[in-house]
């Protein structure tokens, strides 16, 4: 199985010294800030490769160090035009992490924020997922992209309807589509995958507390 953009992820979180996810660095969403060395990373499997290393160059002179997080298997595909950029270039097999390309290193104070509370967007969000087949089509797009054909055939729902659903979940920025031959399919965005974190932590907690009778 190929590995996914939490995996690289959670293999980067484990190597940080100090990481904050899913921080906004001077106007660009990162995947993981770590403050111990000031370094913004960005995760990226193949289907997400481009759109991330576009972010990574934005970053360049913003952040002291940018580096981008692939699977080995693609990095060869950008070792160079990240080398020639100034990013710093990590690839990822079998659970490790391999530096593959050092960071140039800039002389900034990096503006790092926490996305605050805004109330009309979480409420989008909230909507969003307050339904049980929204929240089976999430955690079947968690492991990889799916057409609207094969949703709908998961949900034992009809095609229009599993669309609805679908663009719920387009609306509040959990998934996106990506047209391919004729054909859509659909994926996940780094918000829903935090989405998924959240709510597997939130269904341990509640186990937890049946457990224990908290």
């Amino acid at each position: 199985m190929r590995p996914r953009e939490i995996d690289l992820l959670r293999a980067l979180r484990d190597r940080a010294d100090d990481p904050l996810e899913f921080v906004v660095v001077n106007g660009v969403l990162v995947d993981l800030y770590d403050l111990g060395d000031a370094h913004a990373y960005l995760v990226a499997v193949r289907e997400t490769l481009e759109r991330k290393l576009g972010r990574a160059a934005l970053l360049l002179g913003r952040a002291p160090r940018v580096s981008l997080v692939v699977p080995k298997s693609e990095a060869d595909r950008v070792k160079t035009a990240v080398e020639r950029a100034g990013i710093g270039l990590l690839s990822y097999r079998n659970g490790e992490l391999e530096p593959e390309v050092q960071p140039k290193e800039w002389n900034v104070e990096p503006n790092v924020e926490i996305p605050t509370d805004r109330s009309r967007e979480l409420a989008t969000l909230l909507k969003s997922i307050a339904d049980e087949r929204r929240l089976t089509i999430l955690r079947m797009l968690e492991h990889g992209e799916e057409c609207l054909c094969a949703i709908a055939e998961a949900l034992g729902e009809s095609e229009s309807s599993t669309s609805y659903h679908l663009s719920k979940l387009l609306e509040a920025g959990l998934v996106e589509r990506k047209p391919e031959g004729g054909k859509s399919l659909y994926r996940l965005t780094d918000l829903g995958r935090l989405v998924i974190r959240t709510l597997k932590g939130l269904e341990e907690r509640m186990k937890s507390r049946l457990r224990t009778g908290e």
